[in-house]
């Protein structure tokens, strides 16, 4: 059964690519009809191997159960059909099962998540831009779309790493160096006392 079904694919495929070959090398003036046509054509065999092709992939699945064997620790293939197990994973046969498919589904959205989060990142500082009030010892946003300046921003959008214009970091530097300064010079004058 195996093999009838995987001479038939390739026999589809075959047939599908001859098609395809065919609709190629014709170069004379075609009407949009026998455009259509062929494009119908090309697609129609597209569609009927992938169907040829899932269904020999059902067949080989039914046909073939991955067994683990708790003496070796690992997985055979055993033949439902034929009453036979091999330590070789057998043609067409899909390897995985539920759990793989549920942890394959966790980790895209895991990959999906980190990727939307970067794409975000990236812009962010095309929407929004940070400076530094020195008076008041804050940082603020603004919206560049709208030109509206904000003290209050989202936990994430804060956490972002939105570069300051030059002036602004600087002045933001100066800040942090005084600040270090003082609490060096407050843990000296504590030093003194003790």
């Amino acid at each position: 059964t195996h093999i009838v079904i995987e001479h038939t694919t390739l026999t589809m495929l075959s047939i599908a690519r001859s098609k395809r070959q065919a609709v190629d090398s014709t170069t004379e003036e075609k009407t949009r009809d026998d455009i259509r046509r062929e494009a119908a054509i090309v697609i129609q065999c597209c569609i009927r191997s992938h169907l040829a092709r899932k269904h020999v992939n059902e067949e080989a699945n039914r046909v073939w159960q991955r067994v683990f064997d708790p003496a070796f620790k690992l997985y055979f293939f055993y033949n439902n059909l034929h009453r036979e197990s091999t330590w070789d994973k057998p043609k067409r046969v899909v390897l995985f099962n539920s759990e793989d498919d549920e942890a394959t589904r966790k980790i895209q959205k895991v990959i999906r998540g980190f990727n939307g989060r970067m794409r975000a990142r990236k812009l962010v500082s095309f929407k929004y831009a940070r400076y530094y009030d020195a008076n008041q010892r804050k940082f603020f946003w603004l919206e560049k779309s709208t030109q509206k300046t904000s003290w209050v921003v989202s936990d994430w959008l804060a956490k972002q790493d939105v570069p300051l214009p030059l002036e602004d970091q600087l002045l933001y530097d100066s800040h942090m160096k005084i600040k270090e300064l003082e609490r060096k010079l407050l843990e000296k004058e504590n030093e003194i006392k003790d």
